[in-house]
């Protein structure tokens, strides 16, 4: 009688445990379709000034040259002039998108079709990684459906820029460690290393990534791996890069300025003011020593060493607390204001009552996810010490390991807020796991 009555107790848990499953993974198929038909929704309608200026117009002549030339080239004529300024990531995804939709109308709106299906992928990657990250089915639910309404996330899928893409694969290679650790299948490795290092191949200054997830995993994983799955791992990452290096050591010009380079003189810059406010954010169109500091950091180190002596004061509160914080904020700063990069004549968030609505409302909501989710990094490093989380929890620190490395790099070179735009969806998953950072009281326990 009592191990009948067991037997269908535990039966009925079963039951209710795998309905409760279907109805998130339904839930979380509405927030994915709600992410498409918002993405959809505004890149099909946004009228952008100029859609292929600056960072867009490069990319699109790479992709150009790349589909139609077989050249990897900024020039828009013969003779092609190989070039190594940008890193051929988004050129190549944008060349296959050329090969198939050659005219430059389809071309522009099959990328932007593209980017919103892929922003809605990575809105059930969050879901999926905060589930692997050990939270609750509802905090998984809220941190994906932040991402799929946030505004910052729809309105740069709409513009020709790295942002979608990067962000797809960077979740999809952290999301691939995540079930790597669980299973520890070889493949999942490698699949890691491949979107990270594709990740690295849109956005260079992600290559320390992967090696810092792995320096945590070695360091404080009570999992142990194998050499070979480390190796896997970085095997995928080499794959995607080693090219792309040998590709610019043979045909990179003295003449060709790094972007690199630039990136870290325009960080010099308190606040991204050389002298007059009115170019705040563009101090280079100023500044006479800007042409020689973008090319050699010796002559912006010179400049750097020759302001900060004169007040030192301004330039350690820059670094020190300007730049992380300039980096998180919510304007675009070097853009047209707010959340947008490109002007806009005119979008669904000048159109429509929703948008605007949703729009005002993440804006003022995002400073306290962005501080909550800080505040869990900080826990996090202190449960490194005291305690540390084990078991699906443990991602909890690759996804903190990542955060703090973008927030240390770019407190060395410029800290646009544009260029935290991919990462807060990381953001976004740290601070809905405040709750159980706070209540647990045993690491193991995930």
């Amino acid at each position: 009688m009592l191990l009948s009555s067991i037997s269908q107790h535990s039966a009925s848990t079963k039951v209710a445990d795998r309905k409760f499953l279907q109805s998130t993974t339904g839930i979380c198929l509405l927030i994915v379709l709600i992410a498409l038909t918002v993405r959809l929704s505004y890149s099909l309608t946004v009228d952008v000034d100029t859609p292929f200026r600056a960072d867009a117009g490069k990319y699109t002549v790479l992709a150009y040259n790349i589909a139609f030339n077989g050249e990897y080239s900024l020039n828009q004529h013969p003779p092609f002039e190989t070039s190594t300024l940008i890193t051929p990531g988004y050129p190549l995804f944008l060349s296959a998108i050329f090969k198939a939709f050659p005219t430059v109308n389809s071309f522009y709106v099959a990328v932007l079709v593209i980017q919103a299906i892929l922003g809605s992928i990575s809105t059930c990657l969050i879901y999926l990684i905060a589930k692997e990250s050990g939270l609750g089915a509802l905090a998984s639910l809220g941190g994906s459906l932040l991402y799929a309404v946030a505004p910052h996330q729809i309105i740069t899928g709409g513009f020709i820029l790295t942002e979608t893409v990067f962000t797809c694969c960077l979740l999809g290679g952290m999301y691939s460690i995540a079930l790597a650790r669980q299973s520890k299948r070889y493949t999942l490795w490698l699949l890691s290393g491949l979107l990270l290092g594709y990740a690295c191949l849109i956005r260079p200054i992600a290559i320390p990534i992967p090696i810092l997830l792995m320096g945590v995993l070695f360091c404080l994983d009570k999992n142990k791996y194998t050499v070979s799955q480390y190796a896997m791992m970085l095997g995928g990452v080499v794959i995607m890069l080693s090219p792309w290096f040998v590709f610019s050591s043979i045909n990179s010009s003295p003449t060709q300025t790094s972007n690199a380079k630039s990136v870290f003189a325009l960080g010099t810059y308190p606040d991204f003011i050389y002298k007059n406010e009115a170019y705040k954010g563009f101090p280079h169109r100023e500044d006479p020593n800007y042409p020689a500091m973008q090319k050699s950091i010796a002559v912006t180190l010179e400049n750097l060493q020759q302001r900060a002596s004169e007040e030192p004061e301004k330039y350690i509160k820059w670094y020190l607390w300007g730049k992380p914080t300039t980096l998180w904020q919510w304007d675009i700063i070097q853009g047209a204001g707010g959340a947008y990069i490109y002007p806009i004549k005119n979008s669904q968030y000048n159109k429509s009552k929703i948008f605007n609505t949703s729009y005002l409302a993440f804006e003022k909501i995002y400073p306290y996810l962005l501080t909550i989710g800080l505040i869990s990094v900080f826990l996090l490093i202190i449960r490194a010490f005291y305690k540390p989380l084990s078991g699906k929890a443990f991602n909890l620190y690759l996804i903190a390991m990542v955060i703090l490395y973008v927030t240390g790099a770019h407190m060395v070179f410029a800290s646009l807020p544009r260029f935290s735009i991919p990462f807060h969806a990381l953001i976004f998953i740290l601070a809905l796991s405040i709750p159980i950072l706070w209540k647990w009281q045993d690491g193991s326990k995930t």
